[in-house]
Order: structure tokens, then sequence, then C-alpha cells
């Protein structure tokens, strides 16, 4: 077991690892870290750890826009889930930010999204910690030990003759072909697309043997 110290200074929180498994050792390790803040105060040089909101759109985004120039893609998922993360965390400074908040903010998020939109958000502030440990902002990630929603897979029903043939009927030539094939007797089960669907194509797996079967449609 690793000890941590939490302590405030200020009026600001301070929790931070010590990376240390024997209590007297993390004990001495909290008292130097006090010293060491207090000697800031006194006129050493400390430097403290951004605001979020400014980390975010000061550091990390103008990164990312750049790191990720050949793929545009990567950084619009994460200039859309620093919306939401700002909103959330913007008004506390990066060593501020604990576990406790971040699942706060899982439970207030999947009231706005499904489970996949929030672990989009949460993948993405993982990275942002990890940038800012990396930028020397913080010595742990916070993140560590949280965990992601879990993700339903898609419902599948069964669907009826009627519906079967309507979905054949509206089949290019080439997909009523690999229809017959796949749906021959003895080929057991196979996964065949119809048209349906956002994308054109509705994913349907055959329980059809001997010719006698239904199809499960996914919702």
């Amino acid at each position: 077991m690793v000890y941590w110290y939490e302590f405030c200074y200020n009026g600001h929180r301070v929790r931070e690892s010590t990376r240390l498994k024997n209590k007297s050792a993390a004990l001495r390790a909290e008292t130097l870290r006090r010293v060491e803040l207090v000697l800031g105060k006194a006129g050493v040089e400390r430097i403290s750890a951004p605001f979020f909101d400014v980390f975010v759109k000061e550091e990390f985004l103008p990164w990312s826009k750049l790191q990720h120039h050949a793929h545009p893609g990567t950084h619009k998922r994460y200039r859309v889930s620093s919306k939401p993360l700002v909103k959330c965390f913007g008004r506390l400074r990066l060593d501020e930010i604990a576990a406790a908040h971040i699942e706060q903010f899982k439970v207030r998020r999947s009231a706005q999204c499904s489970a996949a939109g929030v672990n989009r958000d949460l993948a993405a502030l993982r990275f942002m910690l990890n940038f800012a440990v990396r930028a020397g902002h913080l010595r742990d990630n916070p993140f560590k030990g949280v965990k992601l929603l879990p993700e339903n897979p898609p419902m599948m029903r069964i669907i009826s003759y009627e519906e079967e043939e309507r979905y054949v009927a509206q089949a290019p030539p080439l997909l009523k072909t690999s229809r017959c094939l796949s749906w021959k007797p003895g080929c057991g089960r196979t996964k065949s697309f119809l048209p349906g669907g956002s994308s054109g194509l509705a994913p349907v797996r055959s329980a059809r043997r001997s010719g006698r079967g239904r199809a499960q449609l996914a919702k």
C-alpha cells in the first residue's frame, strides 16, 4: 500500500502520493512537502499548478492541434470532450483534482449522455492529466484507479418472416445473392448485412437452419 498525504495550505488542498510504502518515511515526506510550501512563501521559487481551464485552453489544445495535425479527428475528439470537462473542473487547479471529483463527473455526465459518451470524455481527461504529468504540473495522475463505465452490447431481437422479406426486397442484387448463399441449409450461423439503419446497412445474424429459422436484427 502506497501512502498519500493530504492537508490544506493557504486555502488550497494539497493531496499527493508519497510513492512510499513505509509509514514513517511517508510522514517525513509530508513534512518535507510542508517545508517546501513554507519556503515558497518566504520567497523561494515555487511553481503552482495552473487552473484546469487555463491548462486545457492554453497548453493542451494547442499542443493537440499540432500533434494530431495528420489526424484532425483525434484533435476534434479532445476539443469536444474538453467542453464538459472544463465546465466541471475548470476552476480547480490541476493538483486539486482528485479521483472523487472524477467520480462525481461520471455521475453528472451519465445523466446527459450514454455510457459510451461518458467514457470518451473520461478517456480524454485521462490523456490530458497524463500530459500534465509530462509537463511537470503533476507528480501523479489522479485518474489512477478510476474505472470507465460498462457499455452494453447492441440489443438483438428476432425479426418476423415479413420483416425479413421486406429487407431482402430492398437489397441490391449482390446482397440478395449473398443472402441466399449465407442462409443455404447446412451453412450454420452466419452474419449478413441488409439495407436499413443510419449507415444504409443493418446487421442481420441468421439463425436459419434447413430454411426454417428466423434472423436476428440488431436494433
